[in-house]
């Protein structure tokens, strides 16, 4: 869900950003809108094995294609709902298993939070 209206998007990997900065040193979209508060949700479009690592890859190395490699949602409310109950996540460069529904959330810190249905 995002900001309260249903959304589907099918991905290995999705990720969310709450840094202008960020955004443009690893040339995605949404820049702007996070300047003005929203949060962007960013989903990888590949979907197998070398195709998902290539994305990856080129996103670590600031080279992703905007509007190829990545589908990008902009919203100040952001709502995941895995398939499965429990998914792992990675946030601040820790793993941890979380219950689902997923929320993306700004706090006082101004980073993205990702919340767990238990939190």
């Amino acid at each position: 869900r995002l900001d309260g209206r249903q959304d589907h998007m099918t991905t290995p990997l999705a990720f969310g950003a709450a840094s202008a900065f960020q955004l443009e040193t690893y040339n995605l979209d949404g820049a702007d809108e996070v300047r003005e508060g929203a949060l962007a949700l960013f989903a990888v479009k590949r979907t197998q094995g070398r195709d998902l690592m290539r994305s990856a890859w080129a996103l670590a190395r600031g080279q992703a294609r905007k509007g190829e490699e990545f589908e990008v949602r902009i919203a100040r409310d952001i709502e995941i709902r895995p398939r499965a109950a429990r998914v792992l996540v990675a946030r601040d460069g820790e793993r941890e298993w979380m219950e689902t529904p997923l929320g993306v959330v700004r706090s006082d810190r101004a980073v993205p939070v990702l919340a767990g249905a238990s939190a």
